[in-house]
């Protein structure tokens, strides 16, 4: 047997070995190793389309017909670039495979919807705009053909990114219309298209950027690359609040590749000529920080604040805002005339956001100004922290954003960015700073612990008429979101909500205050339905009656798990149902509990209404990912604080599910015509728990109110034998 060894050039990656063989793979090679460098992830100069002329400030029509649409939106893997460019491509009459998308750069005219992506709001509040801006570059390019062909522009039609002219047979290609349309100024009303004449929103479309993620040439915040870049290894203290004293280069720089030692108030960080120099050099550092501040946060002590933080709410009732003063009297009142009261008390602990690609930036930093490369969900607050921190006019800071690896909230944070840009201009050079698992893990903005006490009135007849619910959340926030608005109807209802003080950073995780809400909510009113002796899915469909969408949900969820079928000893199947983020879910979570309290995920099953699916194959993997990210957390998830440090460091000790683990997951995509456009990346997630310890509690008889289920004594296995 011949053997022939293939050397790769120099400087090959293994991202750059699998752009190179996809290509000849698709080329009908066998086999070729070659490099090219990874492509920009914008095309040309910022603001502008390479070799495109733009037709109004969205949409850039390429000489082949090829479009280019511009967005503000963010993305971070939940396809909402795609969904935008499918809105435009709806209107303006093309092809999908004529289609592309590019962010913005920030400038005020493009600014409609702000520069966040956060909240499930994407596509919410792009719909209308995009609709309009596809009908408006259509309308220009059919102004355009029918002034050339002096013909009135009623006879005129538009199909598959061309002009036609049904009656003389002509047609024009949009490229070859887009230099005239682009000086025709736009028309003020353009006709939007009716619903039945839709071909592809609603259609499971290929994202956009789904060839790129799968051959490597999908260009993230950390692939970005730039001319005498210097790679840099940072480490912050050990507790929150402290700040760096004193620290000796000295070891640092006797590690070869080193550049340089860079300290700031709260961190140090090394520069070197590459990453792995870098976290040596940082590894031989011995940073002296600040003492521990007296009385540092502690996972046990906040625990024990909370409960009694509930149990003062609980006690004094008073309501979230004064204009809703009433409430405390109604509610008094329907607890009195009460012939039973049902009493119950939930926690659930910090998470991390974990997100795949931890966080980092690529700064340059020049006299003139900074340009940052940056994997972020807020491009205005990261150029306005980045310039306060370098004493720039706004204006001076460019913030470039490739794809981001995972979001989930921590990416609103800027100080990884602002980091990159102080760092950079010390060294002189372009930095990119990337910071290691365990700064990414022991230095979050995390999902606050939080505490609630819930009170059920109810009647002679069995019915629910009174809900109290008295929150304790840490952070300054009164985080009340479900309650609320709440979906069901109660007749008095009562909610409080108390900020517990604390130094630990806080910010967004997915769903936001949903995901604690909507457990604490769902998972009481399972026990209510126990103690009327009513099946919960039946208690959830009384309370929704008055929505006939929100019904529909709900038996649709019912009706594909399953429900009130026969199961087998040991399993059982929970429900939930929420309505947040103009969107309607309801999930069904089932699961085989052996003896000893291994508990296996079998299935779980989804219905969402959203009102207009831009892409049904979207929405059912946001679904399936955040399926998998609520029972990591439900299971398993939480961050512990011990004397101001957090505990957990890497994936070892704040475990994803496993694909051994991971349920069957299906998902059921609902419409309703004349709703508003809902959201999707938070919607899937809040639900899950609740509707997984339901279906503890159906299979044992055991109530799970402390997440995660491992405080109960339960532990995961594979989710099928």
């Amino acid at each position: 047997m011949r053997t022939t060894v293939i050397r790769p050039p120099r400087g090959l990656t293994r991202r750059g070995f699998l752009i190179a063989t996809a290509g000849a793979a698709a080329a009908g090679a066998g086999l070729a190793v070659g490099y090219r460098p990874l492509r920009a992830y914008y095309d040309g100069p910022v603001g502008n389309v390479a070799g495109a002329v733009p037709v109004g400030d969205w949409v850039h029509i390429a000489a082949d017909g090829t479009v280019t649409v511009l967005t503000t939106v963010v993305e971070m893997g939940q396809g909402s670039q795609s969904a935008i460019a499918q809105i435009v491509a709806e209107e303006l009459d093309l092809r999908w495979d004529q289609v592309r998308v590019q962010m913005t750069p920030l400038s005020r005219r493009y600014s409609y919807r702000g520069f966040a992506t956060e909240g499930s709001s994407a596509i919410r509040e792009s719909f209308d705009t995009m609709r309009r801006t596809g009908a408006a570059a259509r309308a220009l390019m059919v102004r355009v053909a029918a002034r050339r062909w002096a013909v009135d522009e009623s006879s005129c039609t538009t199909e598959a990114g061309r002009v036609l002219h049904a009656v003389s047979g002509r047609s024009f290609g949009y490229g070859e219309l887009a230099e005239a349309a682009a000086a025709v100024g736009p028309p003020q009303d353009p006709p939007i298209k009716a619903r039945r004449q839709w071909t592809i929103i609603g259609q499971s479309v290929p994202r956009l950027d789904t060839a790129s993620k799968c051959d490597g040439s999908a260009v993230f915040g950390s692939d970005v690359q730039l001319p005498k870049l210097v790679h840099v290894a940072i480490l912050q203290p050990p507790c929150f609040g402290q700040r760096l004293q004193r620290v000796e280069a000295g070891p640092a720089d006797r590690v070869p590749g080193v550049r340089k030692v860079v300290s700031g108030k709260d961190f140090v960080a090394v520069a070197a000529d590459t990453y792995w120099a870098a976290s040596q050099g940082l590894a031989a550092l011995r940073p002296q920080w600040s003492a521990r501040a007296a009385g540092a946060s502690d996972t046990a002590t906040l625990t024990l604040r909370l409960r009694e933080a509930v149990d003062a709410s609980a006690a004094t009732s008073a309501p979230t805002t004064p204009e809703r003063s009433g409430e405390v009297e109604r509610s008094a009142l329907a607890f009195r005339g009460a012939a039973r009261v049902v009493e119950r008390t939930y926690e659930v602990p910090l998470l991390a956001q974990a997100p795949l690609e931890p966080l980092g930036a690529t700064a340059e930093v020049t006299a003139d100004g900074a340009v940052l490369h940056v994997s972020t969900q807020d491009l205005g607050g990261m150029r306005s922290a980045v310039a306060e921190a370098l004493g720039l006019r706004r204006a001076q800071v460019e913030i470039r954003c490739p794809f981001v690896g995972g979001g989930f909230g921590r990416r609103l944070g800027t100080e990884y960015g602002v980091q990159a840009a102080l760092i950079s201009r010390e060294v002189g050079l372009p930095v990119k700073v990337l910071w290691s698992r365990e700064e990414e893990m022991r230095h979050g903005a995390y999902r606050p612990a939080a505490a609630c006490r819930l009170r059920a009135g109810i009647s002679m007849a069995g019915e629910l008429v009174a809900l109290e619910a008295h929150l304790a959340v840490l952070g300054d926030r009164k985080r009340a979101a479900v309650f609320a608005n709440l979906p069901y109807a109660i007749s008095a209802t009562l909610v409080t909500c108390v900020p517990v003080a604390t130094d630990i950073p806080l910010g967004a995780w997915r769903s936001v205050d949903a995901s604690q809400n909507c457990y604490f909510l769902e998972a009481f009113l399972d026990e209510v339905a126990a103690e009327i002796a009513v099946n919960p899915f039946d208690l959830r469909l009384r309370l929704l009656r008055h929505d006939r969408r929100a019904t529909r949900v709900l038996e649709t969820v019912a009706r594909e798990a399953g429900w009130g079928s026969p199961v087998g000893a040991g399993t059982g199947r929970g429900i939930s149902f929420l309505k947040g983020f103009g969107s309607l879910v309801a999930q069904v979570c089932e699961v085989a509990v052996k003896p000893d309290r291994e508990v296996a995920l079998t299935r779980v099953v989804s219905a969402v209404d959203c009102g207009t699916a831009i892409n049904p194959a979207s929405i059912r993997a946001q679904f399936e990912g955040g399926a998998v990210f609520a029972l990591s957390a439900a299971t398993r998830g939480q961050i512990t604080v011990q004397n101001g440090a957090v505990v957990e460091g890497n994936f070892d000790s704040y475990p994803l599910l496993t694909i051994a683990e991971t349920p069957d997951i299906e998902t059921h995509v609902l419409e309703t015509d004349s709703a508003p456009v809902g959201g999707i990346g938070e919607a899937p997630v809040p639900g899950i728990a609740p509707a997984l310890v339901n279906a503890i509690a159906a299979a044992t008889g055991t109530r799970i109110r402390s997440l995660p289920f491992t405080r109960s004594g339960f532990r995961l296995g594979p989710s099928r034998s």
